[in-house]
């Protein structure tokens, strides 16, 4: 029996490797798909002045909180008072009690906001802004920044945590308030 050394495995890991390498590889929408997708998107665009009542831009404001949660959803806990602060319980009422589930937990805020920003979910086991957001994509900063909204990202963590720096001017935001902005004193 020949016995097993690193030397054999050399080739096993590379062909492992290799492998795991094409089955990670994104294949490429087809282009005829893609313009027809895009076509019947921007077919439901109104066109400017069809609108029946004059359109006013209004403040955007969009706060993704990953790992917040309403503890009142705790029955047994019995808090003598409520655990949210009153105005954020009353902007939320006015919302109609809204939910949304986070896709991920514990560290993946970066592909909640990638969703959350441009409607699609990712569907890796990875950042999205890490190595796959390499070029300009048409996600909703980029598109209100066309009708002549300013956009402005705001991150506690450090800039480049993610590669938000550039995710974040690839997906159109003008302003990126960095963590020294979150600092006090």
């Amino acid at each position: 029996m020949k016995e097993w050394s690193l030397q054999n495995a050399r080739p096993l890991y590379s062909l492992q490797e290799s492998a795991r390498f094409f089955a990670l590889a994104d294949i490429p929408p087809d282009p005829d798909d893609a313009q027809i997708a895009a076509d019947n998107l921007l077919s439901a665009v109104p066109t400017p002045g069809s609108e029946s009542k004059p359109f006013t831009p209004r403040n955007i404001h969009i706060v993704l909180l990953e790992s917040f949660w309403d503890p009142s959803e705790l029955k047994k806990a019995h808090y003598k008072r409520n655990p949210l602060a009153p105005d954020f319980r009353k902007l939320w009422k006015s919302a109609g009690y809204s939910h949304a589930l986070a896709p991920v937990f514990g560290c993946y805020t970066a592909n909640s906001e990638f969703e959350v920003l441009c409607g699609f979910p990712v569907t890796k086991d990875n950042v999205k802004f890490e190595r796959q957001l390499l070029n300009v994509v048409p996600c909703l900063p980029h598109i209100l920044a066309d009708k002549g909204y300013r956009t402005v990202v705001s991150h506690p963590n450090v800039p480049v945590f993610w590669n938000r720096t550039n995710a974040y001017r690839n997906l159109g935001f003008q302003t990126y308030m960095v963590d020294s902005g979150f600092r006090t004193g």
